[in-house]
């Protein structure tokens, strides 16, 4: 079975808000509704409260229209390489680990979330087979390198030396 693109989203969720004032609206409709066939005349306060949760209905679906943030893609077979590389470094088998880095994230096309994965992944190769200088020379690259997101927590915690040795 092929792996296809996935999408996961990143987003704050106006739609759920607005989901939730139009159940609230009709709610309130419906007891209106009830209320006024009962006692014969308009409940006031209930229109009012119905026509509010529909404003604010529209208005939270108008924002998630003009606002929300498009949600990022993530080629599932990549994620699927990036843990199989792990895998093999955390069970040192580092034979070919270099090659799979470099086949997976290229060193001059990575951009982004890519490029911190690529540093993550590398910066724990150099860990496991001991080579503290490249490990050191990886930290100084990624320190001036601005493709690397250095707001991402792994890529933050090894910058300042407090990732787990």
């Amino acid at each position: 079975m092929e792996l296809e693109e996935s999408a996961i989203e990143l987003t704050f969720a106006y739609s759920r808000f607005a989901i939730l004032m139009l159940v609230l609206a009709i709610i309130f409709i419906v007891i209106t509704l009830i209320r006024y066939k009962v006692k014969k005349r308009k409940p006031i306060i209930l229109l009012v409260i119905s026509g509010i949760f529909v404003l604010a209905t529209i208005g939270f679906f108008i924002l998630g229209h003009f606002f929300g943030v498009e949600s990022e893609k993530i080629d599932l077979n990549q994620a699927k390489e990036q843990a199989t590389i792990a895998e093999n470094i955390q069970n040192n088998k580092v034979d070919h680990v270099l090659e799979d880095i470099d086949k997976l994230y290229p060193k001059d096309e990575v951009k982004g979330m890519d490029a911190s994965n690529r540093f993550v992944l590398l910066w724990n190769y150099y860990k496991k087979i001991g080579d503290t200088r490249k490990a050191k020379e990886l930290i100084n690259e990624a320190k001036n390198n601005p493709e690397i997101d250095k707001e991402d927590e792994p890529v933050k915690s090894i910058i300042k030396g407090e990732a787990v040795q």
